[in-house]
């Protein structure tokens, strides 16, 4: 848990992962006009004029596929502001408006790992001011590592997040600021023995209450033509964030987070994704607030440390019609002088999927991946583009 926005992130990912499978659920059965899930070129299945036309409460069922809190189950109720009509963004002609949303969801895990909150994602004046808010409560069992070996604890806690952007006259830039808040109380049963002798004392983290607060300056840049699943554009983002005593949290360190997304149609039936991605901290930080390797394949929070890097290599195949074929590979990076994350692990990951353009207007692909990491094999459901946030 590198940062505390990512649970609530995840709530609107997996809000909208099962979209699909929950459609009929909107309204009673008699009342559906079943001629919106056809395309009218090809006649297959899809969702675009379901979603151009209707606005309005979805019942969604939640999949929880992460391996570090195993799979789960949970329900979100979404809402769409407006009809979803896929028009050209005035401030970029080659892409598309993106839709507001408003969305409440809980989830439990076969671990007992529980989540519940609510938000809303929001693109206001023509797209011209982006806002994201999200309030929620969370009950993680998670593993934390020393070394290679996992400790499983538990952090119970709530979480704030309040971000807005900019856009920058009529170009792709944009400017904000964010503020994250995140109290929580972190529980180890019987640390003493799950540690090697030769360890230090960590007998604090056992029963660790702590209020992390932090404001940050964000710089954005949008040039992807769709922001579903992109097939050409940029996407980069560069945030700075202060945690500190003086806005209401128990510890003071800095927070740098870089990534740079680049998609190119190398032909009409294959897309490759090229993704760079790093976070780094530093000053007084708490033991959940460090940065984590994030690759399909790799649990969360498995490989810590001060600096990470991600780096992945995505191509995609239309094969045949709606369908396509995935492949991916990732590798990792850490680095600090913190013993306790010191790894000989060589991160490399790689793994395939499948995909089905659910929605042709608005280029929204869904399926689902395999991926293997150093140690295990995950799989993971998709909306949208893996890499998207």
């Amino acid at each position: 848990m590198h940062r505390q926005t990512h649970p609530s992130r995840r709530f609107l990912r997996l809000a909208t992962i099962a979209l699909c499978c929950a459609i009929g659920l909107s309204q009673p059965a008699g009342a559906i006009d079943w001629k919106l899930f056809k395309d009218s070129d090809d006649g297959a299945l899809d969702l675009s004029d379901w979603l151009m036309s209707k606005g309005g409460f979805m019942p969604v069922p939640i999949i929880v596929t992460e391996p570090a809190v195993g799979t789960g189950l949970g329900l979100a109720a979404v809402f769409f502001h407006g009809k979803l009509i896929g028009r050209p963004n005035p401030n970029n002609p080659g892409q598309q408006l993106p839709p507001s949303m408003t969305v409440a969801a809980g989830a439990y895990t076969e671990n007992g790992t529980w989540l519940a909150g609510g938000g809303h994602v929001g693109h206001w004046k023509q797209d011209r001011i982006r806002y994201t808010g999200f309030l929620g409560v969370m009950n993680l069992n998670i593993d934390f590592y020393a070394g290679s070996k996992p400790i499983a604890f538990n952090i119970d806690g709530g979480f704030l997040l309040q971000q807005v952007k900019f856009r920058l006259g009529k170009s792709n830039f944009f400017v904000g600021g964010k503020w994250i808040f995140f109290d929580s109380k972190a529980t180890i049963d019987g640390l003493d023995e799950i540690l090697p002798p030769d360890w230090p004392d960590l007998g604090f983290l056992d029963g660790f209450e702590s209020t992390n607060s932090g404001l940050g300056v964000v710089g954005y840049y949008d040039g992807r033509d769709n922001v579903f699943t992109p097939g050409t554009g940029q996407e980069a983002e560069l945030e700075i964030t202060r945690y500190d005593q003086a806005i209401g949290g128990d510890f003071d360190y800095w927070y740098l987070h870089a990534k740079v997304l680049s998609f190119h149609d190398l032909h009409d039936k294959f897309a490759l994704g090229l993704r760079l991605d790093g976070e780094a901290v530093d000053g007084d930080v708490p033991f959940y607030g460090y940065p984590f390797v994030q690759l399909r394949g790799v649990p969360a929070m498995r490989y810590q440390d001060e600096q990470v890097l991600n780096l992945e290599v995505e191509g995609r195949w239309q094969f045949w019609k709606r369908w396509s074929v995935v492949g991916f590979v990732g590798k990792g990076f850490t680095n600090s002088d913190i013993p306790r994350f010191q790894t000989d692990e060589n991160i490399v990951t790689f793994g395939t999927g499948f995909r089905y353009l659910i929605a042709r207007k608005f280029n929204m692909h869904v399926g689902a991946d395999v991926a293997r990491g150093p140690e295990d094999t995950a799989f993971y459901l998709q909306m949208g583009h893996a890499w998207a946030k």
